[in-house]
């Protein structure tokens, strides 16, 4: 397995554990985390960009 992680970017590995609905989760819990508790009602964010966040 090491041999296999060896010549991965950061990014690469980050999507080797992250599934695109783990991002979508994190999207939609940041987004209402932004409106419901921070009350920041035009706040939005999509799953690119927490790719580049992570």
């Amino acid at each position: 397995m090491e041999t296999a992680l060896k010549d991965k970017t950061p990014s690469e590995l980050s999507e080797q554990f992250y599934s695109s609905e783990v991002y979508d989760l994190i999207v939609k819990e940041t987004v209402r985390n932004a409106t419901d508790i921070k009350n920041e009602h035009d706040f939005f964010t999509t799953a690119d960009e927490i790719r580049v966040f992570v």
